[in-house]
């Protein structure tokens, strides 16, 4: 095969963000003894959007994205919380959401016995790996990258220089890109010299032509493009 190292995001492409999120934030507020509103979900995504873009640009720190968006959401519900219980909680219920995307690990399982495998990720050291090392996946990845971890995120190039330099050093043309997100996965390993395969289940539009080596609405389509 021509990759010996293949690049997974976490969140949207190996994990189940959405249900994790969704079910962390109603876990949260019920544990620290408030009533859930199946509308708070909907302004926590809002916020997320908005704080991990931030966090990516570098315009924020890791403790802000924990913390400030409970600011954000209390303002909003009009419900006085106590973000840093809020925020530890959140992150702890995350950690614990190892639900994978439909035919994530099978699909892991037989691409493993064909090339390296790691984790490239945006997401809080203190969601991804106790994430990972509770999941079904964890034998099948060499290494975890995380961008609070690193000091610089995605899609920068620093963030793939350093992941590149944490598996060796292999050669660009042999490593592969896999995730959900145009900029942080497809743009920036695209500008850092690297194939991409953009996993794309909702079949959305784009106008990111010439970045896109692969594009894939299923994670079993990875099986016939890296026979």
């Amino acid at each position: 095969m021509k990759y010996t190292w293949l690049l997974f995001d976490a969140d949207s492409t190996l994990f189940d963000y959405d249900k994790a999120e969704a079910l962390a934030l109603q876990a949260t507020f019920e544990q620290l003894g408030y009533a859930f509103d199946p509308a708070y979900l909907d302004e926590f995504r809002l916020i997320n959007v908005r704080m991990f873009h931030l966090y990516a640009q570098g315009a924020i720190t890791t403790n802000q994205v924990r913390y400030d968006r409970f600011e954000q959401l209390s303002s909003i519900i009009g419900i006085p919380l106590d973000c840093a219980a809020f925020g530890d909680g959140h992150i702890s219920n995350m950690a614990g959401g190892t639900y994978l995307i439909d035919g994530a690990q099978d699909v892991i399982s037989a691409l493993a016995k064909k090339a390296k495998l790691a984790i490239i990720t945006n997401a809080l050291v203190d969601v991804c790996k106790p994430r990972l090392a509770k999941s079904e996946l964890v034998s099948y990845f060499s290494d975890i990258v995380s961008a609070e971890e690193i000091g610089v995120s995605k899609p920068h190039a620093g963030f793939f220089e350093q992941a590149l330099g944490r598996i060796g050093n292999p050669p660009k043309e042999e490593v592969l890109v896999i995730g959900d997100n145009l900029i942080s996965d497809i743009k920036g390993g695209h500008e850092f010299g690297m194939d991409t395969c953009w996993f794309n289940p909702q079949r959305l539009p784009h106008d990111y032509d010439g970045m896109i080596t692969y594009e894939i609405n299923h994670l079993s389509e990875l099986l016939d493009i890296l026979k």
